[in-house]
């Protein structure tokens, strides 16, 4: 089962601030996700890894805070 995560969720687990995540999207630095509820923005693991590589947050630090 692919697990899902809401912008607030994705933040916590990078240690990004959501505005930012919220701005690189609307910007167009970062693809939209495929997802949306209730308007609200949903992402995958898979959005997860690339929002990681787009603020260079090494993936063992994206491990250790959401495990």
């Amino acid at each position: 089962m692919t697990k899902l995560f809401s912008t607030v969720d994705v933040a916590r687990r990078l240690g990004v601030a959501e505005h930012r995540i919220r701005y690189a999207i609307r910007s167009g630095q970062l693809a939209e996700p495929r997802w949306l509820v209730a308007g609200k923005s949903i992402f995958s693991d898979r959005d997860v890894r690339r929002i990681a590589e787009h603020f260079n947050v090494p993936i063992d630090r994206e491990k250790k805070n959401y495990e």
